[in-house]
């Protein structure tokens, strides 16, 4: 963590939320004047997203613990949470994949910049087995039936744990807990309070299987909402105990966990 680092003015902040607002009253016109065109309805949403995206990438490269919280949370949640149905054979780019891509590469970069201050992380066994486990990624797209598709999600797996180094280099214990709490809980949650109405936000992928009657929530699919759950009730778990002062000392690896590369 950089010592010297001070947050960015709040006078900063207003204006970018003032800025957000006029963005998102003038984006309205877009699917207004364009009835019928249901794929316009998220451009507002696109529009706030992006001009927020500014503060937060600063204060990323600033090295602000609040921005890698909220950057941790967001990552693990866009990287998880599905809001469409489409085969699994379908590895087009959607608006769902575009958006996890752009959050990838702007969290790799990040991890980018600062990975000059974290190079005494870059020694430590489960950053060893992180990069093994990428050389493997890298490989086995000479032999994967869809290698174009392997090597992109070997780039995305990259960023993840680029920006896992960097999220631990200025983190606490406690601040990497709260954000996989945090990211994994904006999952978890909306799909726990979704589960008496249906198993999932979205209709069930065509192709898939193991699905019938089991709760996949806002995720793709039951085996992903079931890691996010464990990564969930892990962290509420040991954030639970630490502050009965017996907190494990080992929970600080658990940036690592979130580290995956799930389909597009």
């Amino acid at each position: 963590m950089d010592k010297d680092v001070t947050p960015l003015p709040r006078s900063a902040l207003v204006a970018f939320a003032v800025l957000a607002v006029a963005a998102f009253a003038l984006s309205m016109l877009v699917p207004a004047l364009s009835p019928g065109q249901d794929s316009l309805l998220g451009v507002p949403l696109a529009v706030v997203a992006l001009v927020w995206a500014v503060p937060l990438m600063v204060a990323l490269l600033r090295g602000e613990p609040w921005a890698f919280v909220l950057g941790l949370a967001l990552l693990m949640f866009m990287t998880d949470a599905s809001f469409r149905s489409r085969p699994w054979n379908d590895k087009s780019v959607d608006a769902q994949v575009l958006a996890r891509a752009l959050v990838w590469i702007g969290c790799g970069f990040v991890g980018m910049v600062r990975l000059s201050r974290a190079t005494w992380l870059l020694k430590r066994p489960p950053t060893l087995f992180a990069m093994a486990f990428l050389a493997v990624l890298t490989l086995s797209a000479a032999w994967s039936p869809l290698p174009l598709y392997t090597l992109q999600s070997t780039v995305a797996y990259a960023c993840l744990f680029l920006f896992g180094i960097a999220a631990a280099e200025v983190l606490t214990e406690r601040q990497l807990l709260v954000a996989v709490a945090l990211g994994s809980g904006l999952i978890v949650i909306p799909s726990l309070a979704i589960a008496p109405f249906a198993v999932g936000l979205a209709p069930p992928s065509p192709g898939s299987t193991g699905e019938l009657d089991r709760l996949r929530g806002l995720t793709d699919h039951p085996i992903p909402m079931a890691e996010v759950a464990a990564l969930f009730t892990f962290a509420v778990a040991v954030l639970m105990v630490k502050a009965r002062g017996a907190g494990p000392g080992w929970a600080s690896s658990c940036w690592w966990s979130a580290a995956r590369s799930p389909p597009c």
